[in-house]
């Protein structure tokens, strides 16, 4: 199972891509001796890398913890180093946010107790943001059922 912020990556990857593509397009011009098919295709195979790449940004439960999906490389976190999962609340410039946090049970440094999920997070203008409440509740119940004496 896989938890993602579709619209966040989206937007965040259609930005990416059209200043990838303003680049190609620069740097075509400096170099007109390329056809035009080439460089239509170098700028679609880019973009599609791109788009590819913020597509998987994200959660997956594994039996063995928490993949996280970033856009260099996938971390794993094992259930076995997980103290918590919740919802924490802060503020932005266009309301509330809400973002999943998972606290390590043993950090590796004291002004790090943890790792905030970024990649699921989502502004709250009324009350609470729904999609970002009930991945963490799944996220906890995930983590709650693969804790050691929880009967599978």
């Amino acid at each position: 199972m896989a938890f993602r912020a579709i619209g966040n990556g989206a937007i965040l990857a259609v930005c990416v891509v059209v200043l990838a593509e303003m680049c190609l397009l620069a740097v075509y011009d400096e170099f007109s001796s390329i056809p035009d098919e080439v460089a239509v295709i170098v700028s679609v195979v880019v973009g599609l890398l791109i788009l590819w790449r913020f597509a998987r940004v994200g959660v997956a439960v594994t039996p063995t913890g928490l993949k996280l999906l970033n856009l260099g490389r996938d971390e794993l976190v094992p259930w076995t180093a997980i103290a918590d999962i919740r919802l924490d609340e802060g503020e932005a410039s266009l309301g509330a946010t809400a973002i999943p946090y998972v606290e390590l049970a043993d950090p590796p440094s004291p002004e790090e107790p943890g790792i905030l999920l970024t990649c699921l997070s989502g502004y709250t203008f009324r009350g609470r943001n729904r999609r970002v409440t009930r991945q963490t509740t799944k996220l906890r119940q995930h983590w709650l059922d693969h804790q050691p004496g929880t009967p599978r």
